[in-house]
């Protein structure tokens, strides 16, 4: 079977897609489309998935100056990506959401190229609204979302990492002596500036805890460097 995959711009819906993957290329010829702007390249380089970019971004405001240039890109996007698709010709494509799924999603739709979609948000973004009602298949990871797309989305649950499962699994067979109260702060795959000016000062408060702050790639050298003194009881990852 030839699958293309495609979600993204952050790793909300980046992860999830990467781990379909994972499973799906022992059996699949794989292709994941994206976005260059987001975090998928790179994420597909780690994982040895084979990956196309598309300049691709997400629109805030239609009515803007850059919302007018947004769609622009998002429709030469998926002109580029329906060429792609004839040239790859997969049997189906899958879809987590994302800005730069939709020019993937619009492609598929103009091709008659069967899609399925899954939902991670509680409140699906307007990539996947868009084209929920073409897909073959919706499913969810919050039976809340079919307040939104309906019964037609079946709830599945979460596709989480191997990473985390694992680690989960490890700490089972950890003996008493070295499991220690730990805490672990996320504010996205982008890192949330107001947990990094903060976790610092609670972290030394908390001496007892160990912490460990996501801080997202863009912001790690400048938490790393401003607060090293703070740093002490937290460590940052990126």
């Amino acid at each position: 079977m030839r699958l293309v995959i495609t979600g993204g711009g952050t790793g909300g819906h980046v992860y999830p897609a990467l781990e379909v993957a994972t499973y799906a290329q022992e059996e699949s010829d794989l292709l994941y489309l994206g976005s260059l702007r987001g975090m998928e390249a790179s994420a597909c380089e780690t994982r040895g998935i084979k990956f196309k970019g598309f300049a691709s971004e997400p629109v805030y405001k239609v009515t803007s100056i850059s919302g007018i240039k947004a769609l622009a890109r998002l429709f030469q996007a998926s002109m580029a990506a329906k060429k792609e698709l004839k040239i790859w010709k997969p049997d189906i494509v899958f879809s987590t959401g994302g800005y730069s799924s939709a020019p993937i999603m619009r492609a598929a739709k103009s091709l008659g190229i069967p899609l399925a979609i899954h939902a991670c948000d509680t409140i699906p973004g307007r990539s996947l609204r868009m084209f929920s009602d073409y897909a073959g298949i919706v499913t969810s990871t919050f039976n809340e979302t079919t307040r939104v797309i309906g019964p037609k989305a079946k709830r599945t649950g979460h596709p989480i990492r191997t990473e985390l499962r694992q680690a989960v699994l490890n700490k089972g067979h950890q003996s008493p002596s070295q499991a220690s109260k730990k805490i672990l702060i996320v504010g996205g795959s982008g890192g949330a500036k107001f947990l990094n000016d903060n976790i610092p000062a609670v972290a030394k408060l908390m001496p007892e805890v160990e912490f460990l702050l996501s801080t997202g790639k863009a912001q790690y050298n400048t938490y790393m460097h401003s607060n090293r003194r703070a740093l002490s009881r937290a460590t940052c990852h990126d």
